[in-house]
């Protein structure tokens, strides 16, 4: 078999395999947004209508939805299927292709609201600005969701379970802490200090390097597991 008939397969094994893992988001991503809906009408119901109270519910849920690749990746290897998927006619670099554009794609809803949240938290705020935020909060929770992805490849799968729960009530925490946080005079002033162009400056450079980081050890983490895993025993 000659490499150009070889590479047309491994294009549609690994659009497969990205369809695949982000159809299995989709029930995560229904419950969420059911779970959204459901507490903005109560607070609805009991503040009456405030955009910056409103606002925070359907951010921090969009936030929760880069965790799913994560905690799918748990069932994934309960029920066999990332068995199979290791053996795909693909690199690990497309293992890992595939499980970074997942990750891209859950976090897209975060990054557009959070442009929009954001002129709402801090006053005065230009839509360049706007714009900014969003690009790199939707960076940040890509390579979030995409690195804790990579944990849970390599944690046993009792392990990996638990974490995953530690870290959905952690960002839950998170959440609640920005919100009660968000108009300390203290926040505020950060919130001025990165509107001017050295604090964007500072804040771009710190985390492009962190970030840089934390792809390319997830990259290689699934590119090296991905591929050769065989199943586990469950860890207790």
């Amino acid at each position: 078999m000659t490499r150009a008939s070889v590479d047309p397969i491994r294009r549609t094994a690994l659009r497969a395999l990205f369809l695949v893992l982000l159809s299995r988001n989709r029930r995560v991503t229904m419950s969420v947004v059911t779970a959204i809906a459901v507490l903005m009408a109560l607070e609805l119901a009991r503040k009456g209508f405030n955009v910056a109270s409103l606002s925070a519910w359907p951010l921090g849920g969009a936030m929760m939805l880069p965790l799913a690749p994560a905690v799918g990746l748990v069932r994934e290897k309960a029920d066999g299927s990332l068995r199979f998927l290791a053996f795909l006619p693909i690199s690990g670099e497309e293992h890992a292709l595939a499980r970074a554009l997942v990750s891209i794609t859950m976090a897209a809803p975060a990054a557009v609201l959070l442009g929009f949240a954001f002129p709402l938290m801090v006053a005065g705020i230009s839509l360049r600005l706007s714009i900014a935020v969003g690009v790199g909060g939707w960076a940040t929770l890509a390579a979030t969701s995409l690195l804790m992805t990579a944990i849970q490849l390599r944690a046993p799968i009792g392990r990996g379970a638990v974490a995953a729960i530690y870290w959905i009530g952690g960002f839950l925490v998170l959440v609640r802490l920005v919100e009660a946080v968000r108009d300390e005079p203290a926040v505020l002033a950060v919130g001025r200090f990165l509107a001017t162009p050295a604090g964007l400056g500072v804040a771009s450079l710190t985390a492009g390097l962190i970030l840089a980081a934390m792809v390319g050890f997830a990259v290689r983490v699934i590119a090296i597991e991905g591929p050769r895993y065989q199943g586990e025993i469950a860890a207790a």
